[in-house]
């Protein structure tokens, strides 16, 4: 028997599918230069912008509002010139994009986690998502869609 918390009200009953994880280890990446690096990962982030967009116009017309403002936030942090400029850097000195990502973003999630408010240690399963979305374009991963499911599917998932 599977246990976990329900992330809607109620009960379903339907056929359970388990979310696949995907594999985002990033340990064959290699730098190819500065510049294609930097374009690499604008077109990452602005993909993944894009995404959030249409994931939260999605969950304001099914969940409602507030909890698409969640997405927003991403999007939004996602747009930070601060975290951009630290992304940047580590390009510079030669690093591939999925190791810069990964360490920008650890280094976020570290400093959240240590908050004493609630809010901010929130703020690091934030970032934890951005990686995630960045790493799986970067990677070339296909994520998940859920909406591919047929009707009467309860998903099951390790993190949602």
């Amino acid at each position: 028997m599977l246990k976990g918390m329900a992330v809607s009200e109620g009960f379903g009953i339907g056929r359970a599918v388990l979310m696949p994880e995907l594999n985002l280890d990033y340990g064959a990446a290699q730098s190819g230069g500065v510049e294609q690096e930097q374009k690499r990962l604008r077109e990452a982030m602005e993909s993944l912008s894009d995404r959030l967009l249409v994931m939260a116009r999605q969950v304001a017309v099914h969940a409602g509002q507030p909890e698409a403002e969640i997405l927003l936030g991403h999007k939004a942090l996602l747009q930070d010139p601060e975290f951009y400029k630290e992304l940047d850097e580590l390009l510079c000195f030669g690093y591939a994009a999925e190791t810069a990502v990964d360490r920008v973003c650890q280094k976020y999630i570290s400093v959240f986690r240590q908050s004493e408010d609630g809010f901010f240690r929130q703020r690091a399963a934030d970032v934890w998502d951005i990686r995630q979305g960045l790493l799986t374009d970067l990677l070339q991963r296909t994520p998940f869609h859920e909406a591919a499911l047929p009707a009467g599917t309860v998903l099951v998932a390790g993190e949602l």
